[in-house]
């Protein structure tokens, strides 16, 4: 049992528990129906940027000008990307997770 009162800032640093998004997070008001889903988006983010870096890496093996498939998917993929650069996030450091595989969408309390 400890003994008197414990002096302010003298907690060991790292004390306490790890954040869970990897960074400094801030509350903000957001509906209900976003709220009770907010990790669901998070992880389908992390997810969505995995699927665009393999199709990214996927087109640059093939002919593109030949196939109007790939074109599109082309076209497709680079709408997909700059939406996603230009929202400011940088997901690689989301959650500080170093690939997609390493991530439960069925267990969000990782």
């Amino acid at each position: 049992m400890p003994r008197g009162i414990p002096k302010a800032g003298k907690r060991a640093s790292g004390a306490g528990k790890p954040r869970k998004y990897g960074e400094k997070t801030k509350a903000v008001k957001a509906p209900l129906s976003i709220a009770d889903n907010i990790a669901d988006v998070y992880y389908f983010l992390i997810e969505l940027e995995g699927e665009i870096a393999a199709w990214e890496e996927s087109l640059e093996l093939v002919d593109v000008a030949k196939n109007p498939r790939y074109d599109k998917a082309s076209v497709l993929v680079k709408d997909i990307r700059g939406m996603l650069d230009g929202m400011g996030l940088d997901i690689s450091q989301m959650g500080g997770y170093e690939s997609i595989d390493s991530i439960d969408i069925d267990n969000p309390e990782q």
